[in-house]
């Protein structure tokens, strides 16, 4: 089937015209799907993150021009905004991984990587030292995941982040 959407619930996928089926994300082995359309350049830029090299970044934006443009599939954009947040974050431009951060969550407010954002987007905040940003943060994931009716047990991930946020103020 094709993938017509991933959200941190589920991932749905198309088996043809009108049949529509989805799998549960707590089901999905952390790096088991596999897709066959991927843009051009998403294996070579995924390597170049994990190997912590910033010209990653240079090619997860050109994924994001792809899809963009239609030359890839939308749904890759939303792992183009995460990984080039990883490879940025990992740069130590804190700057530009909050703003691919930001705009994943805002395009995709259910995103697959939904408390991995909020989590690095925290994490960005307090090594640049504004912890007072990673609670507003915490705060905003908190309700809209309760709006988008993510499970109770996943909210308390949330809460951690304004515990490390706290800690980062001196107010244990």
């Amino acid at each position: 089937g094709e993938i017509v959407k991933e959200t941190f619930k589920e991932v749905v996928y198309s088996l043809g015209q009108g049949v529509k089926s989805a799998v549960a994300n707590e089901k999905i082995i952390p790096g088991g799907v596999e897709y066959a359309d991927k843009p051009s350049r998403f294996d070579e830029a995924l390597a170049k993150t994990r190997a912590n090299d910033p010209a990653a970044i240079e090619l997860w934006e050109k994924v994001m021009k792809e899809c963009d443009s239609g030359q890839a599939r939308k749904i890759f954009k939303q792992h183009a905004l995460f990984h080039a947040a990883e490879s940025a974050s990992g740069a130590g431009n804190f700057a530009k991984a909050a703003d691919y951060l930001n705009a994943m969550l805002t395009e995709y407010p259910e995103s697959m990587y939904f408390l991995e954002g909020f989590n690095m987007l925290a994490d960005n905040f307090l090594a640049s030292g504004k912890p007072d940003q990673a609670i507003d943060a915490a705060k905003k994931a908190s309700a809209k995941a309760k709006d988008a009716g993510m499970p109770e047990a996943k909210l308390y991930e949330l809460d951690l982040i304004k515990c490390r946020a706290l800690e980062a103020m001196k107010k244990v």
